[in-house]
């Protein structure tokens, strides 16, 4: 298990959150339709934590496989933090300190958070980094104690 740190994480407000629509219809990958979802198991939605935070994810009906591989309907986990996932995106998403590759088929991960709060969402990606259809976890909201 890797720890990652995050250096910085810019706030977002409820109300931007409360806006949000993750329809997930525009994703050009996968057959996934038939009740497979992709969720953070822990830490659960509005927890108090301390850093450094571990976070397990939990596929169902999904096959989590390593980046490179090609598998039919199998993908590895991004995970974003302190960012929603745009449900539109039909390429490659890049990584960066608030967009996280498990390219290796991880399904958990130690985040180095700074105190305050922190928003987390995991999608699904194929062997080139593109998100399946319908595979993004909720939004959970996480705050982090000084």
């Amino acid at each position: 298990m890797k720890i990652v740190k995050i250096m910085s994480a810019p706030r977002l407000s409820g109300i931007l959150l409360s806006g949000v629509l993750l329809s997930g219809t525009a994703f050009a990958h996968g057959d996934y339709d038939r009740g497979q979802r992709v969720e953070i198991a822990s830490p659960q939605n509005y927890a108090v934590v301390s850093s450094p935070v571990p976070v397990n994810f939990k596929a169902y009906g999904v096959k989590i496989a390593p980046a490179g591989v090609d598998k039919h309907n199998a993908g590895h986990f991004h995970l974003a933090i302190d960012q929603v996932i745009d449900p539109t995106i039909d390429e490659p998403m890049q990584p960066s300190a608030q967009h996280l590759l498990f390219t290796a088929g991880e399904m958990d991960t130690v985040l180095a958070l700074t105190p305050g709060r922190h928003i987390l969402q995991l999608v699904v990606a194929d062997e080139e980094h593109a998100p399946f259809e319908n595979l993004v976890s909720p939004i959970i909201t996480i705050e982090v104690k000084p």
